[in-house]
Formats: structure tokens, C-alpha cells, sequence
């Protein structure tokens, strides 16, 4: 699985917008070391790895690397702080990505090579009719052939900004405090936070009629209403149950995982009074159709989503991960940092309008 997750290593030909990203020299070998580091959640080792091999200036400060046409300027920070920051900005990304971490750690992912995509696209191909079955060979078949249909998904660029001024800059390094990675932290948890949302809910934003749906909001999800509260606990097994033969009826047969509201999942976690000492969710989780149960803070209260966990039912359209870029003011006095992200979730469903996705409320 490529991981662009929170990719580390420098793609400066696919990164977005203006702005410059520290100037790291590796190898091919030396990258591939930092993306393992990433693949297995090891995000500071990764960060600590990168900016080894960051290039600075004979005054210590970083060499920066223009992502729009490659020019080299120096940063308004040394390479502890650059580190700092970007170890800031990658930790509290990921702890508000768990869906979109999830669907990277299961391949889930569209790696989109230019920020001049602004629509991802797919095609949706039909079925063509069953095969003629005979003794003889030569017994006349029906002529049939695929049709498809082109569906799209606009690809929006998800960004946040803080600035650190030159004097706090200098002030910070007398005290020998470190750099202040408050605003960045903030600023990476609302760009996480964002895309998360994404997934789940969707987005206003679209381009020539091409929507962001998420996981909830397709039109052609298959939806239901629960049993009944799952404080019931005997509800939350029955309907668990319910939405599999919900996806099984559309043509989806699974492996599924389940994204459930974190009031539904605290109440997975208590233990049926039957003696088994199982909970509901060790339950659900034995079925051999689920391969996973998560919590969701994006999810409603009382709302419970099964996805089919195959790329013709979801997967996520990613240029940019959140990334931390900077810029000097004209006067340069201020640096400017912006926390940018370019993806989008392409929720789908097949040709004839079926869903590997139930969506329960009620619950």
C-alpha cells in the first residue's frame, strides 16, 4: 500500500498551492525507510528521520524548497523548529483522521499525481446477460456488451493558516523555550478534522455538477431504521445481523467493518447478563462477515454504518495529505505557515444504482 497517510518524505511536483516545504536529499532507499516508519504508525520516528537529511544554510536555517517552480529560499527557522512544528502538525492530523487512516491501512486509496485534478473519475460498468449453456458448442449465444457510466467527484483543497512574526521568533530563542507549536497543532487538528468530516458526511462544495457525498449522504446507500435503542443490547446483534442481509440483497457480500456513533459504541461494551461473559461488540465482531467495529465522532447519535471495504464501493481521492507550508512577507517580518490537505472521499454504487453501504438511524 503506498502511503501518503502522512507522508514525510518530499513530492514537491505533486504538493499544492504556493509555499515552500524544507529541501531534504535522500535516496530512493532512505525514502522508502521513512514511508515503512509511516506505514506502521511511527509518525516521530519518521519526522526525526526526514529532517536528518534536511538541508540548512552555514547560519543553521533551513533550506526551503519552493513547491510551485522549485526555487530554494531560507526559512525564518533552524531545523529544530522546522521538526518541531511539522512533529506537531502530523500527531494532531492523525488523531482526528481514524476513518481516513483506516481506509489508507486497507488500500483504500486513489493517489491523484497533480493538483490540476480537480475531478476524480470513474467508470461504472454494467452487467451483461448470463452465458448460454448447451450440449452442442455451436448453438447460436446472445450478443451482449458492457456499457458504463462516467461518475466524478470534485477534489477540494482543505487549508488552514497561522503566522509566526520574526521578533517572537527571536524572543522565543532567548528564553530557550522552543518553538510554540500551539497554533500549529490547532491549525493541522481543524484540516484533520475536516477531511474526517468529509468522509462521513460530505461536502457543499462541487464543481461542473460533481458532488462530494460521504459515507452518509450518497443518495444510493441503502438506509433503515434500527430495532430499537441499542441500550436494548439484545438490539445492537439483531441489527447487525439486519444490515448484512441489507448489503447481501444489494449485491454486496462483503468483508464489511462498521463506523457507529460513540454513544452506540460505548454501549457495544457492555456484557450480556447470559453468563457468556461476551459484549456485544466481541459478538458483532464474530461474525465472519465483519472484520471491524470503530467509533465515530462524526457520526449522529443513535446511527450505525456498514461499508463493504472494496474500492468499488469507497475509496479516497488524495493529492496532499496535511502538510505544513511556509512563506516570507515581502518586508519579511512575518512568516506565513498554512496546513494544506487536497482530497476527497468517492463514495460509489454500481451500474444499476445498488450499494455496498447501510446506513441505520434509530439505534
Amino acid at each position: 500500500m503506498s502511503n501518503k497517510a502522512l507522508q514525510i518524505s518530499e513530492n514537491a511536483d505533486n504538493i499544492a498551492g504556493t509555499g515552500y516545504r524544507p529541501l531534504a536529499l535522500m535516496t530512493a532507499t532512505e525514502q522508502r525507510a521513512i514511508q515503512d516508519l509511516v506505514q506502521n504508525q511511527k509518525h516521530r520516528e519518521a519526522v526525526r528521520a526526514y529532517y536528518d537529511k534536511v538541508q540548512t544554510n552555514k547560519d543553521g536555517y533551513v533550506v526551503l524548497k519552493s513547491l510551485h517552480n522549485g526555487i530554494t529560499v531560507n526559512s525564518l527557522l533552524r531545523k529544530q523548529e522546522w521538526e518541531q512544528l511539522d512533529a506537531a502538525v502530523v500527531m494532531a492530523a492523525t488523531k482526528r483522521m481514524s476513518g481516513i487512516m483506516r481506509y489508507q491501512e486497507l488500500g483504500l486509496v486513489t493517489e491523484i499525481n497533480s493538483i490540476g485534478v480537480l475531478v476524480s473519475q470513474w467508470n461504472v460498468a454494467s452487467d451483461v446477460t448470463e452465458a448460454t449453456v448447451s450440449v452442442e458448442g455451436n448453438t447460436a449465444s446472445e450478443m451482449d456488451k458492457v456499457d458504463y457510466l462516467l461518475k466524478g467527484v470534485t477534489i477540494p483543497v482543505i487549508h488552514k493558516r497561522f503566522d509566526i512574526s520574526a521578533r517572537m521568533m527571536a524572543a522565543t530563542r532567548l528564553s530557550g523555550s522552543g518553538v510554540d507549536t500551539t497554533n500549529a497543532e490547532a491549525t493541522a487538528r481543524v484540516v484533520g478534522e475536516s477531511l474526517e468530516s468529509m468522509l462521513f458526511l460530505g461536502s457543499p462544495v462541487s464543481l461542473n455538477g460533481n458532488p462530494v457525498y460521504g459515507l452518509t449522504t450518497h443518495p444510493d446507500i441503502n438506509t433503515g431504521t434500527a430495532t430499537g435503542d441499542w441500550g436494548t443490547i439484545d438490539n445492537i446483534y439483531t441489527d447487525a445481523l439486519r444490515m448484512i442481509t441489507a448489503a447481501s440483497a444489494a449485491n454486496h457480500f462483503g468483508n464489511y467493518e462498521m463506523w457507529v456513533a460513540n454513544p452506540q459504541y460505548l454501549e457495544m461494551l457492555e456484557f450480556y447478563s447470559d453468563g457468556s461473559n461476551s459484549t456485544a461488540l466481541q459478538r458483532v465482531e464474530s461474525l465472519p462477515q465483519i472484520d471491524a467495529v470503530h467509533p465515530s465522532d462524526w457520526m449522529t447519535a443513535g446511527t450505525v454504518l456498514l461499508v463493504q471495504t472494496t474500492r468499488d464501493v469507497s475509496d479516497i481521492a488524495i493529492t496532499q495529505t496535511p502538510t505544513l507550508v511556509e512563506w516570507a512577507s515581502p518586508d519579511g517580518s512575518m512568516n506565513h505557515f498554512k496546513v494544506v490537505a487536497i482530497a476527497a472521499p468517492r463514495v460509489k454504487s454500481d451500474y444499476s444504482g445498488k450499494s455496498g453501504i447501510v446506513y441505520y438511524t434509530g439505534a
